[in-house]
Formats: C-alpha cells, sequence, structure tokens
C-alpha cells in the first residue's frame, strides 16, 4: 500500500512538472509568435502611408540622368537610405548614393517631405546610347517603389 502511494506521487509530480514545461514551451511561442506579428504591423502601416512617384526624367547630358521624385504620401523619406537603379528596360542595375566613382546618384534634399519634390541626378561611367529607352527605378527605405521610362534622342 505504501509503495503504491509512493509511486502515484511520482507521477503526479512527474505529471505537474510536464504540465509546466507545456505551458512554458506554448507560452514562448505565442509570444514570440505575437512580437513578430507587431513588428510586421509596423512596417506595412509605414509603408501604406508611404507613396511616392517618379515625375519626369531626363538625359541631361550623355552621362547625366536627372530625375524629379515627389512625396505624394503622409510620411517623410529619407532619401540616402532610398536606393536607386537604373539601366535600359529590364536591365536595371543599383547605383550608389553619393558613390565616389560612377554610377552615382545624389539628391537636392535629405529628407523629402510630404508634398515635395527633389531632384536626383545620377552620373553614370559611360555614355548612354541614342533611340534607346532606359528606365529610372526610386525604392524608398521601406521598400515602396516607383518607376519611369524614357527615351533618349
Amino acid at each position: 500500500m505504501a509503495g503504491e502511494i509512493v509511486s502515484e506521487a511520482i507521477l503526479v509530480i512527474a505529471s505537474v512538472t510536464l504540465m509546466g514545461i507545456l505551458v512554458a514551451g506554448v507560452y514562448f511561442s505565442v509570444s514570440s509568435i505575437s512580437s513578430g506579428m507587431s513588428s510586421m504591423s509596423t512596417g506595412l502601416s509605414q509603408r501604406l502611408v508611404t507613396d511616392v512617384k517618379v515625375i519626369y526624367a531626363t538625359n541631361t547630358s550623355p552621362t547625366t540622368v536627372v530625375f524629379y521624385v515627389q512625396n505624394i504620401g503622409e510620411t517623410e523619406v529619407y532619401m540616402p537610405f532610398s536606393s536607386v537603379y537604373f539601366g535600359k528596360v529590364y536591365q536595371l542595375q543599383q547605383v550608389g548614393y553619393s558613390a565616389s566613382s560612377p554610377p552615382s546618384w545624389t539628391s537636392s534634399v535629405s529628407v523629402l517631405s510630404p508634398g515635395g519634390t527633389a531632384a536626383v541626378t545620377v552620373t553614370l561611367p559611360s555614355q548612354l546610347q541614342p533611340n534607346q529607352y532606359y528606365e529610372v527605378m526610386f525604392v524608398t527605405q521601406n521598400g515602396y517603389q516607383t518607376d519611369y521610362v524614357f527615351e533618349v534622342v
């Protein structure tokens, strides 16, 4: 009889311990999922209020392209943290911000406020080819992108 009580006590203690471990594992999983969802929600809400548009692009010399990007969203766009891609249509390559050697790009402002327009100058290592279509793509720091296609004449 005493042996049965001891056996039952050991089984009860083991069951309670296993239940504690199970509850801790479930709590950890739920809290990490909740943290990830909160972070994703914040990122998506920032992206929803971001909206930019390239309104015009042209070449000003055989190795220089200027395009104008307008912030039509509700949040500021930090130009140094944004990305520019340039090349023939479907052949885009990333251009470095304020790089020491071409290809590089600079902006007339460092922070593009809502409603504002910035002139972006892209300096190229080689000359543009006449009668070719080129594309410029601007990507904000949170992933919103816009592009513009123009012909070099």
